[in-house]
């Protein structure tokens, strides 16, 4: 399952590792700021369908609201997001 959306210049996909696993993937510039995303971050699905996204991405770095909204946009086969 893959889902693709743009949000402000940022792309935004994801894709499932077996039935618990989802990784976010935010690339692009954002036509606001202008800055440069390139990052995956992972989540874990629970047994309602909800998707508990981890507080860093891949890289350990904390990531901002442009990130957040990314990945909000890229779910939208799930019911709720917990940040």
């Amino acid at each position: 399952m893959n889902n693709e959306n743009t949000y402000n210049g940022i792309h935004t996909s994801y894709y499932l590792s077996g039935s618990e696993n989802i990784t976010f993937v935010i690339q692009g510039e954002h036509n606001i700021t202008e800055d440069y995303y390139n990052c995956e971050v992972n989540g874990i699905i629970d047994h309602n369908g909800n998707v508990h996204v981890d507080g860093t991405d891949s890289n350990g770095f904390e990531y901002d609201g442009v990130v957040e909204m990314g990945i909000t946009f890229a779910q939208a086969d799930y019911m709720t997001l917990y940040f």
